[in-house]
């Protein structure tokens, strides 16, 4: 299985979205600061949750993490002169360890949380002044991250159906005899029924 499959929609998305960014630098390589910057602004990701909830704003993301202009998007032309950036090792070793996360947890995908919480663990020195900027307490935001991996570590039976195709229907089979019955007007008319008046 391709390592790509592994990984969820929204890093997937801070992938591609650092890569660009690094291409329209001109930089070599996709170095953490670019990943964290496509990780703090990506909509539906922990680490964009937990700074909006902060207040972060995104002039100053712009600022600590890209300290260069970016040139001019002309992305029609990019895309047939440019080859893409490879990743810095930098990168490519926090990914490596937010597998291990993953599988830790007993995860089946490796999401930003996973990325995040690492480099949480040993921040570079770009999310360090992030936090000193904002005053956020490193451990609180290690603990919520953690919380919410501990948390998904209790659904990996529910991805395993919706991953196998077997979806609700199977799911369903799966539990049939266990739930209560799925209209509610039923329920209710059931106990109204066999009860006694006085």
């Amino acid at each position: 299985m391709e390592l790509s499959n592994k990984l969820s929609n929204n890093l997937k998305k801070c992938l591609k979205q650092s890569r660009r960014m690094a291409r329209r630098h001109g930089a070599e390589a996709v170095n953490l600061n670019y990943f964290l910057h496509a990780l703090c602004t990506q909509k539906g990701s922990l680490a964009y949750e937990l700074l909006s909830q902060n207040k972060v704003r995104q002039e100053d993301l712009d600022k600590i993490l890209l300290r260069q202009p970016l040139k001019q998007d002309d992305s029609h032309n990019e895309q047939q002169t440019s080859v893409a950036p490879a990743l810095s090792e930098s990168l490519q070793d926090m990914i490596i360890k937010s597998f291990i996360l993953a599988k830790r947890h007993r995860h089946l995908f490796v999401g930003t949380e996973h990325c995040l919480s690492v480099m949480l663990d040993n921040p570079p020195h770009a999310l360090q002044h992030l936090l000193q900027r904002y005053q956020l307490n490193k451990e609180k935001l290690q603990g919520q991250v953690s919380a919410i991996l501990r948390g998904n570590s209790k659904f990996p039976e529910l991805t395993r159906f919706f991953q196998g195709g077997e979806g609700l229907e199977g799911l369903n089979s799966d539990l049939s005899g266990q739930l209560p019955p799925s209209n509610g007007i039923e329920q209710f008319a059931t106990d109204i029924t066999e009860k006694q008046y006085q």
